[in-house]
Order: C-alpha cells, then sequence, then structure tokens
C-alpha cells in the first residue's frame, strides 16, 4: 500500500499540468548581448527537478560565453557557470529562491491585473549573473496584460514598467539611463524577453534582449534576432592574431590621472575595422561611448564632465583589444 501511495505522489508530482508548463525539463532561454567587449551569449537551461523547503522545483543553470584572448595573440570560447537558481509555479505564479535567505520570492504573477504593483525584492541584495550589480529595490507595475499565440498556444503577456525607485528591471528604462532596446514585454511560460531574472540597466555589454525560447511544445524567436542565424550563434573568432596582438601591446593612455583631457594612442594604425571605446563608472553604469576609424592612431577625449574613478573598454567587432582604469581630477 505505501508503494502504492508513492507511486501515486510521483506521479502528481511530475504529471501536474501547472507544474510541467513551467520551465520543463530541456527547456532553454538564449540572450543577446549589447555590442561589447564579453560576454557575448547567455544561455538559462532547466535541467532537473528537485525539492526546496517543500516546493516542487525546477533546477536552472546558467551560463555565459564569451571570447578570450591568449598568451599567444589567439582568441577562444570560454564559459562562465553562473550559481544555479531554483524556481517553482503554482497557480500562475512563479516563484525564485533567494539563496541568501533561504526563502522564495514571486517573480511573476500571470494573474496580475493592469497598475497593480509587483514588489519582487526590497532590500540590499546581489543581482542576477551574469550582470551581478548590487541592488536596492526590484519592483514593476502592470501597464498593459492580453494574450499571445505562440504555436498553437494561447499565452498571457504583460508590458511592465519599473517603478521610480526601482533599479532593477524586466524592460530597459526610458532615456537617459536607458531606452537602448525597447519595451519587452513578459510572457507566460517564457518569462521577461529582457531578461529572465532581470537587468540593472541598459550597459554596454549586458544583456540586449531574449534571442529564442525552446521546449518539447513551443518554440519563439525574437523579431529583433535574424531568423538567417542559429539561436546560439557564436560569431567567427578573428583571424588577424599577430595584428591584434602587437595592437593591445602598443596601446597606450595618458595622462593618468588625467585633468581636461585623456589620449588613447598606439603607435601603429589602431585596426582594420572601427574602434570603440567605453568609459564606465564605477557602479558599471556607462558614460561616453565613442566610435572612430581604425586607421586612426589617436585618439584626445574631453574629460570636463568626469570626476573620479573609471574603468575603460576598448574593443572592435566584439574582440576585446584593452581594458584598464584611468583617474580623473579638476
Amino acid at each position: 500500500m505505501k508503494i502504492f501511495y508513492f507511486l501515486i505522489t510521483v506521479a502528481i508530482f511530475f504529471c501536474n499540468p501547472l507544474y510541467s508548463q513551467w520551465a520543463p525539463i530541456g527547456a532553454k532561454w538564449y540572450y543577446d548581448h549589447y555590442s561589447a567587449a564579453p560576454p557575448y551569449l547567455t544561455v538559462i537551461e532547466s535541467i532537473k527537478d528537485t525539492v526546496i523547503l517543500t516546493k516542487q522545483c525546477r533546477t536552472l543553470e546558467t551560463y555565459e560565453i564569451f571570447s578570450v584572448m591568449d598568451s599567444t595573440g589567439g582568441y577562444h570560447w570560454d564559459t562562465l557557470n553562473c550559481p544555479l537558481q531554483y524556481s517553482y509555479y503554482d497557480s500562475s505564479k512563479v516563484y525564485l529562491l533567494d539563496n541568501i535567505k533561504n526563502s522564495f520570492y514571486l517573480l511573476y504573477d500571470f494573474n496580475a491585473i493592469t497598475d497593480d504593483t509587483i514588489t519582487v525584492k526590497d532590500s540590499l541584495f546581489q543581482g542576477y549573473c551574469p550582470d551581478s550589480y548590487p541592488s536596492y529595490l526590484f519592483q514593476y507595475k502592470i501597464d498593459i496584460i492580453g494574450d499571445t499565440l505562440i504555436n498553437g498556444i494561447t499565452l498571457k503577456k504583460q508590458y511592465t514598467s519599473a517603478t521610480q525607485n526601482s533599479d532593477w528591471f524586466f524592460s530597459d528604462p526610458p532615456p537617459p539611463y536607458g531606452g537602448l532596446f525597447g519595451h519587452e514585454p513578459i510572457i507566460e511560460r517564457i518569462g521577461s524577453l529582457k531578461y529572465l531574472f532581470g537587468v540593472f540597466s541598459a550597459v554596454e555589454g549586458s544583456i540586449k534582449c531574449l534571442r529564442c525560447y525552446q521546449d518539447s511544445n513551443i518554440f519563439y524567436r525574437s523579431p529583433d534576432w535574424p531568423v538567417s542565424l542559429a539561436c546560439d550563434y557564436l560569431y567567427q573568432l578573428p583571424t588577424n592574431i599577430n595584428e591584434t596582438a602587437n595592437l593591445q601591446s602598443n596601446i597606450k593612455i595618458f595622462p593618468n590621472p588625467a585633468n581636461d583631457y585623456i589620449t588613447f594612442q598606439s603607435s601603429m594604425s589602431f585596426y582594420t575595422n572601427p574602434i570603440n571605446i567605453n568609459i564606465y563608472n564605477i557602479i558599471g553604469g556607462i558614460v561616453k561611448s565613442l566610435t572612430f576609424s581604425g586607421k586612426k592612431t589617436e585618439y584626445k577625449m574631453n574629460t570636463l564632465n568626469l570626476n573620479g574613478f573609471y574603468y575603460y573598454v576598448i574593443f572592435s567587432n566584439r574582440t576585446l583589444l584593452k581594458s584598464g582604469t584611468f583617474i580623473v581630477t579638476h
């Protein structure tokens, strides 16, 4: 008799339609990044079932793929694994485990109606990998609700916006702090089309949007991801190894500390492709983004509106050329 009840319990666990429609085993999310230095592609995969705090959960594995220069000047793809996440579905709501507090909190509520406010986190927390910035509030408001049809399945859709003081988002905030991509909705079964766990802001190199989602029943491709490219597409790594290696060793940044200007200089022409220089503040926000001809050997940047400690990244065609820090004093 005990065996009978055990089998019934297992059947309920794995056959419950409410449970199985969220992150079924094998489900994958592919996310594109803003053009910049690595990372390039982030993937989330539902890999197994587990029970945590009596809840029937999916185990979500997240990893990011990026290019790395080795000692010879050549490049290869590398992978960084993020901490595992644990999520469960109940009554049209999706919950995610807080690994620090060892408790679950509400991530999505597909029963929510227009003007409802969802508070995910309201105290200091470390953001979700790969955009792991520290934040204080993750809260959003439901602006519009509706339905969408994907592979013959009707799914609920929500357009949301971050509340005034929220510094974590499901959709890019408006300018000047965001607006680099668009107003991405949340779709039942798929989650936010920005990023499943939300983002800090639209920083260069951070997550841009969902490329594709797939499980055994549905496949979704973002209209912004070209149909000619596979969901896990990786561009061809540079073949001009010697030029890139020489360039990295010949780039100089001076003066440091800087006053009114800082100069980026190379003893050889920068590169055969256009060069990008991104300048970040100490919390990871981009403050300047520059693009110029690869044939130029020197670029002088005005620093009159800067003061303090900054981080620079120089890249071309998604290839990291050099990075470092500088200080501006006035």
